[in-house]
């Protein structure tokens, strides 16, 4: 059985909400509806931030950068 975008995104937000908290990365996720969605990883004073602005729910093509963005923060020392 398939998972609709909206469930795969909700897991995939789930899974970076856990990594960043065990790994101490500070985590914002932003609801803004009529605004691109977009990624943005900062460090700042020797501390990861990570922020994500989702702009549609339904977006398979933002699912699909976030779960590579998951991906490669998970994977990157």
């Amino acid at each position: 059985m398939t998972k609709n975008v909206i469930d795969e995104m909700t897991d995939l937000l789930l899974d970076l909400n856990r990594y960043c908290f065990e790994k101490h990365i500070d985590l914002q996720i932003e609801n803004a509806i009529d605004e691109k969605s977009t990624i943005k990883k900062t460090k700042k004073g020797g501390r990861l931030y990570v922020k994500i602005v989702i702009g549609e729910y339904d977006d398979n093509v933002f699912m699909n950068r976030l779960a590579k963005f998951l991906m490669r923060i998970k994977t990157t020392p």
